[in-house]
């Protein structure tokens, strides 16, 4: 029997963002549609020449491309969105829960910096608020949502205005985290979160692999009063042909090094894992799977953004006098 005093030797911190939350709301001619048809057909096929993906996921590429008249039309289910409760689903079977972070207005791309546009492709198609019934249902059944910045960075009063886009929806929702979409920050980033009313910032990233395991910036800190996790295992950045271009193999080779570092440490990793490139076209989800079932083999603990934060900030608080005297009872 195990001990239940055991400790787990690490902590994974689950996080997603949704870039893409329905294939169906992607205009008719737009680049994103064009891209979606040149993955599923073209990019995939390359993939199965080099043997990166089996050719039963390449004709299920093939297939959903067949299927977007009926997806467009509501005639068939929207992969983007069924993919959200799929991966709820597969983290339950793990016993494990995550943040899901979302982008709070369609068509804006934002800004690098201020007077600086963000290019036109970083804008999301989706409106959130039409998405409130979802919400509801994801952290009705003990996910956590958090904001997906647009141009949080610039400001405080641009990160209120996104947080409290998400508190309309949501407003029962107290303690409220944020994730940068494309990672942008600016110097005073944490400060205007810290003024709008953010409990913790998970954008801290380099851009290649992630945070470098072992830098002492690799794990949770706090900054101006907010919490910041650091990435340190990123999808896009191991697995995106605009970044690493690697192999799942490679890239899974890169994260049991990551994991193994963690078990050996007791260290805290969080990590990002897009919802859309979890199914067609990337169909990284099967790369995904496999951390998980790492893991639970590790017994490590694995949990949502504001639970490890609450943990933290348990930790630093010291002990009034009740406490105390409950603890010596």
């Amino acid at each position: 029997m195990d001990n239940p005093n055991r400790k787990a030797p690490y902590t994974l911190v689950l996080t997603h963002d949704v870039d893409n939350l329905s294939l169906r709301c992607h205009p008719l001619l737009s680049t994103a549609t064009a891209s979606f048809f040149k993955r599923c057909l073209y990019n995939n096929f390359l993939r199965t020449l080099k043997k990166d993906i089996p050719p039963a996921l390449y004709l299920n590429s093939v297939k959903w491309c067949l299927f977007y008249p009926f997806v467009k039309t509501g005639l068939k289910e929207d992969p983007w969105e069924k993919i959200i409760f799929d991966i709820m689903e597969l983290e339950k079977s793990y016993g494990a829960r995550s943040t899901f972070f979302f982008i709070p207005y369609p068509d804006r791309p934002g800004h690098i910096k201020p007077k600086l546009p963000a290019p036109r492709g970083r804008a999301a198609s989706y409106d959130l608020r039409r998405y409130g019934r979802m919400l509801e249902e994801i952290v009705g059944e003990g996910w956590e949502v958090g904001v997906h910045g647009i141009d949080a960075h610039l400001s405080s009063s641009n990160a209120l205005e996104e947080l409290s886009i998400l508190r309309g929806l949501l407003p029962d929702r107290e303690k409220i985290g944020i994730r940068m979409h494309w990672l942008y920050q600016t110097e005073q980033f944490l400060k205007y979160l810290k003024e709008a009313g953010y409990y913790y910032d998970t954008s801290y990233c380099c851009k290649s692999r992630g945070v470098p395991f072992g830098d002492s910036r690799s794990q949770p800190f706090k900054n101006d009063d907010i919490w910041v996790l650091p990435l340190n295992i990123h999808d896009s950045m191991l697995l995106g042909h605009w970044r690493l271009g690697m192999s799942m193999e490679a890239a899974w080779r890169e994260i049991e090094s990551t994991l193994e570092k963690a078990r050996n440490t007791g260290a805290v990793v969080t990590i990002l894992w897009h919802t859309s490139t979890s199914t067609v076209y990337s169909f990284w989800g099967v790369l995904y799977e496999r951390i998980l079932r790492r893991a639970k083999e590790d017994g490590a603990r694995m949990m949502r953004c504001v639970d490890l934060c609450d943990e933290l900030e348990l930790k630093e608080k010291p002990l009034g006098p009740e406490m105390m005297e409950s603890r010596a009872i």
